[in-house]
């Protein structure tokens, strides 16, 4: 498993902080160590901490930690995006069975860590936001009032809640690595992403989603839609293989039809007639119209590497793949502008902002080289505890 996967700009931009607008504030996991490194508390005294960047990075949070093309990125808004990051980490290693980050495992070439990874995408994530900021501003776009009171009224609705369940709205806020002002600036940020978004690809922008525009994005992800005609060489309920004459009938069918398929004056029609009644695809009844699938995404290669060969309307050979023998049948991908023309403005937009990282010239300070990305994470864990540990006398009491 490469753990090691840039998530900037295609995982979270354009959604940087809506989440949090929406009340759906994302808690990350209640340990990610089995040891705290040096610096941790095991008991936090929130009431006591006044300064949440300080408390997890050691510096202020207008520190000049970076700069993005001269822009100066503060402490304080990379501490978020370094929380933002092991959440998502810690999640992901979870899928897999991981419930602690591995912080000194290294990527392939063995010398960046986990811990240097996190940092160098929380910058890019700070860099991105800022980059936002001025491309909004060339651009002549601005957070409408509008936004701005959508924004207040979402964060004087979770003050009021908050301070219900016995913690002040910053205190809770922090969890999240955040402050009021720096959720207001990502809040912001999203608003400036979206509407670039739509200035630059949306309906009436140069670059408008149409048919082929769409069309253009989905092969370049490596999109392709495939019919199949499967004899199975295995039981496809249990998975278990079947006896060796059983597959070598199978196999022997397989072949005869595909005979019929390359004498046929309407292959397209004979295909589809075998299909719907020899084929023993267990998906057939809910994909009738064949699949849609995503290049080096297949648990099958050989299947995978027959479909990618063919061109539209071609039909393959006999292929043998990890269910059985497969005649394979490509079809052009379908279009329809008004369902997909929301994941073409995000797909174009997440690529045009991946170009901004690529271009900027980003630059770390001596304060950045202070951070430690596992200190900052288990402090911030160890500042979560403690907060739901304020918060589960209010809770219960509410529920009386």
């Amino acid at each position: 498993m490469n753990f090691f996967k840039s998530m900037t700009a295609l995982a979270l931009a354009g959604v940087m902080s809506l989440s949090l607008l929406a009340g759906c504030q994302q808690q990350g996991g209640t340990s990610s160590s089995t040891s705290a490194p040096d610096g941790v508390p095991e008991v936090v005294d929130v009431n006591a901490i006044d300064d949440i960047c300080v408390y997890l990075t050691g510096l202020k949070s207008d520190e000049t930690v970076a700069t993005v093309d001269g822009t100066k990125i503060a402490a304080g808004e990379l501490m978020y995006w370094i929380a933002v990051n092991c959440d998502n980490l810690l999640n992901y290693y979870y899928y897999y069975g991981v419930t602690e980050l591995p912080w000194d495992s290294t990527d392939e070439s063995g010398e960046n860590t986990l811990a240097d990874f996190v940092l160098e995408d929380a910058v890019n994530y700070a860099a991105l936001q800022r980059l936002l900021a001025k491309k909004g501003k060339s651009a002549g776009l601005t957070v409408s009032q509008e936004n701005e009171d959508a924004i207040q009224s979402a964060m004087d609705a979770m003050e009021a809640n908050f301070t219900a369940n016995g913690v002040t709205m910053e205190q809770y806020l922090w969890q999240q690595g955040l402050t009021s002002e720096l959720y207001r600036w990502n809040c912001e940020c999203d608003y400036l992403y979206e509407a670039l978004a739509q200035d630059n690809f949306g309906p009436d922008s140069p670059n408008p989603p149409t048919e082929e525009s769409i069309l253009a994005v989905r092969e370049a992800n490596g999109e392709y839609k495939v019919k199949h005609i499967l004899l199975a060489n295995i039981d496809t309920s249990t998975r278990e293989a079947l006896d060796e004459q059983t597959v070598a009938e199978k196999k022997a069918t397989a072949e005869k039809l595909l005979v019929d398929l390359r004498k046929s004056d309407d292959p397209m029609a004979l295909f589809d007639k075998y299909m719907n009644t020899l084929s023993e695809d267990p998906g057939l009844a809910t994909n009738p119209e064949g699949y849609v699938f995503t290049a080096n995404t297949s648990v099958d290669p050989a299947f995978e590497e027959a479909a990618l060969a063919l061109e539209n309307g071609q039909i393959s050979d006999v292929v043998e793949g990890v269910s059985g023998y497969h005649i394979i049948m490509r079809l052009p991908l379908e279009v329809d502008v008004e369902q997909e023309k929301d994941e073409y403005i995000t797909a174009k937009m997440a690529e045009l902002a991946n170009s901004w990282i690529e271009q900027a010239e980003i630059k770390t300070t001596k304060a950045f080289d202070k951070l430690d990305a596992q200190v900052v994470y288990e402090k911030l864990t160890a500042y979560r505890n403690a907060v739901t540990e304020m918060m589960t006398p209010a809770q219960e009491e509410t529920a009386e």
